[in-house]
């Protein structure tokens, strides 16, 4: 017997869209922050858990954790990073087979100063900005007209909620 399970699309169309458009930020921001500061959106976070954590160190494993990722992922950020001088390993004191990851001052000073851009670009989307990123191009020379919102998801004003907008042609 073949089972058919009818999935309604609308909410799959949405989660897609949303992933999407998270795609598009963290491609966005990853090239921000190699351009202005040198390091992947990978690292950022990486320094980010070391910086906010308020400790000395962090053992690599709770970095993983922290993360998200594989202990092979944590090893070959630590490996970038100790290269460029914003991280050390340091052997844990009670644990021989652990080691810590130290924030160097450099890599205080490049999380600090990465943290501050990215404050500035992300307080500077504004309507216009944002629109390219989450939503459908308009046609060109098109207006927005109206854009629809019911039952907590944006939806179009014709029921197709892939197209959260209607365009109007100038005349």
């Amino acid at each position: 017997m073949n089972d058919v399970v009818e999935i309604e699309k609308g909410p799959l169309r949405l989660w897609l869209r949303l992933l999407g458009t998270a795609n598009l930020l963290a491609g966005e921001l990853g090239a921000r922050l190699r351009v202005r500061h040198g390091i992947s959106l990978a690292q950022f976070d990486y320094l980010a858990q070391l910086h906010r954590s308020g400790e000395a160190d962090v053992a690599m494993s709770e970095l993983g954790r922290r993360l998200m990722v594989t202990s092979g992922n944590v090893t070959g950020l630590t490996d970038r990073l100790e290269r460029q001088g914003f991280v050390i390993r340091v052997p844990h004191p009670t644990d021989g087979r652990a080691v810590l990851a130290e924030i160097t001052d450099a890599g205080r000073l490049v999380v600090e100063r990465a943290t501050a851009d990215l404050h500035d670009h992300a307080t500077s989307f504004n309507a216009d900005n944002m629109h390219d990123l989450c939503l459908p191009k308009p046609p060109r020379g098109a207006k927005l007209a109206r854009v629809t919102i019911g039952a907590g998801l944006i939806q179009d004003p014709d029921g197709d909620p892939n197209l959260a907008q209607r365009f109007a042609m100038p005349r």
